[in-house]
C-alpha cells in the first residue's frame, strides 16, 4: 500500500480535526518510504518499541501516544534525538492516532459501555453542538447494583488494572460515566449527565 494511501484510512478512523487543541495526533516523523509493506503499532513511541519495530522491517510505525506533545531542542543525548536519527536514518514514517482516535465514538474508547451493556449511551464531552466526535461516553446499566457489586463487576472486566477508588462511594450505582487516559476533570460534565461514578485512567493529586 502507498503511504498516502494507508494515512487516508487511518484519517478517516481518527479524523485529526478531532484531536484535543492540545495534543499532537498525526505526522510525526516524515518518513522517505512511497511503498508501506509491514506496520507496527505500538502505544508509545519509546525507543524500546522502535527498535524492535524496526528489526521486524516495519516501513511505517503507528503509536497511540505521540513523539511529543510540545517541540523541543534536539539535545544530543536526548531520546527524542535518538528516535529522530534512528527514523530518519532509516526512512520510516511515525504516525500518531491520540485524541483523534480517542474522540471516534465508535472506537476503542467505548469497548467498556459494551461490556457492561449500557443504554442510552451518549458522549461525555462532545466536540461541539451536533459533533459526531466527542471524549468519553455515559450510560445506564440494565439494572442498579450495589456499589461493591459493581467494583467486583468492574474487576472481572478488567482484570488486570488496579482499581482505586476516589470521593464519596455512592450506595448503588445506575448511569456510569468513563473517560480513559487523563479524564478526571470532566467530573463536572459526568455530574450534569447524572452519573453515579466515573471510570477514567488517572485522578490528579
Amino acid at each position: 500500500m502507498k503511504c498516502p494511501e494507508l494515512i487516508k484510512l487511518l484519517e478517516e478512523t481518527a479524523p485529526p480535526e478531532a484531536a484535543a487543541s492540545w495534543d499532537n495526533s498525526g505526522i510525526q516523523i516524515p518518513g522517505t518510504r512511497e511503498e508501506i509493506k509491514c506496520l507496527a503499532v505500538a502505544l508509545d513511541p519509546s525507543v524500546a518499541n522502535l527498535e524492535k519495530a524496526l528489526s521486524f522491517g516495519a516501513d511505517f510505525v503507528l503509536c497511540h501516544h505521540p513523539l511529543l506533545f510540545k517541540p523541543v531542542f534536539l539535545h544530543e543525548n536526548a531520546n527524542y534525538a535518538c528516535i529522530v536519527r534512528m527514523l530518519m536514518q532509516a526512512g520510516v514514517w511515525l504516525y500518531s492516532a491520540h485524541t483523534s482516535l480517542d474522540a471516534q465514538p465508535v472506537g476503542p474508547v467505548r469497548w467498556l459501555a459494551d461490556e457492561l451493556n449500557l443504554s442510552g449511551v451518549c458522549l461525555l464531552e462532545p466536540l461541539q453542538v451536533g459533533s459526531p466526535y466527542g471524549f468519553g461516553f455515559c450510560g445506564d446499566l440494565p439494572e442498579p447494583m450495589q456499589f461493591d457489586a459493581f467494583m467486583q463487576l468492574l474487576s472481572v472486566k478488567m482484570p488486570v488494572v488496579q482499581v482505586r477508588i476516589c470521593g464519596p462511594r455512592p450506595g448503588s450505582v445506575k448511569r456510569v460515566a468513563c473517560c480513559p487516559g487523563s479524564g478526571s476533570s470532566l467530573w463536572p460534565e459526568a455530574l450534569a449527565l447524572g452519573a453515579d461514578i466515573l471510570i477514567t485512567g488517572d485522578v490528579k493529586y
